[in-house]
């Protein structure tokens, strides 16, 4: 492939954690459709070849005008790049998230607390067990994945967001202003929904996830990771979630 020039990889969706080590790589970017994993980039060049020489199963193309492939070593291109949702590298692997990621504790510095409620509000939110979500994401069709985004935590829970929501065991919430509070509760006193998150110090796209003792577990918004079969089976795979 020519030096500088767009190129674009693909392998078995699978195998796709083989890259994860170029997550810092600049301007790398990835998408998944079916069970093919997509790699780009605007510029090849010699590391690149060297980092990516020894992934198993990895075919390269330089990307040409609307979208031709020309496959490494070929001279005649031969097929074109499909439609993809492409995403930072960076942000694929959740196993490079903080160590603390998901779900941590917050203190409310208020006299809040939950009640019973008779109005049942629409769930936006799950809190169910990684298993649980690995058996549901490796098996549903992708415009099921698509809608949802998702953060694990270190004892094997897993939040899930987004409508409509896997017919998964385990506790649903609704969820107002990034404040996620479950089924059949809601909070007392009435303080409104921004007041409760300027007090948990929320910034945008964090979610909070209340609960019944009384404590509020946060979720910041770059712990958060789009749904694809890939990250799933990478955070079920990542130390201390297997």
């Amino acid at each position: 492939m020519k030096e500088g020039s767009p190129w674009v990889a693909r392998m078995p969706a699978a195998d796709s954690f083989s890259v994860a080590g170029l997550r810092l790589t600049a301007g790398l970017e990835a998408a998944e459709i079916g069970d093919v994993f997509w790699l780009r980039g605007p510029a090849w060049s010699e590391p690149l070849r060297l980092a990516l020489r020894g992934i198993s199963g990895l075919e390269r193309f330089e990307l040409l005008p609307r979208g031709r492939l020309l496959a490494e070593g070929t001279r005649v291109p031969r097929g074109r790049l499909p439609e993809l949702r492409w995403l930072a590298l960076q942000r694929w692997f959740p196993v490079t998230l903080p160590t603390v990621h998901g779900l941590s504790t917050a203190p409310l510095p208020a006299a809040l607390r939950l009640v019973r409620s008779l109005e049942e509000l629409p769930a936006g939110g799950l809190l169910a067990e990684l298993s649980a979500w690995l058996e549901f994401a490796t098996g549903a069709a992708e415009i099921r994945l698509h809608p949802l985004r998702f953060a694990a935590a270190r004892d094997g829970r897993v939040w899930i967001e987004g409508k409509p929501l896997p017919a998964l065991p385990g506790r649903r919430f609704s969820i107002r202003e990034g404040v996620a509070i479950p089924g059949g509760f809601q909070h007392s006193p009435a303080l409104s929904f921004a007041a409760i998150r300027r007090r948990l110090g929320l910034a945008e796209g964090d979610v909070a996830l209340a609960a019944e003792s009384g404590e509020w577990e946060i979720i910041k918004a770059e712990q958060f990771v789009p749904v694809t079969r890939s990250a799933v089976r990478a955070t079920a795979e990542a130390p201390g979630h297997g």
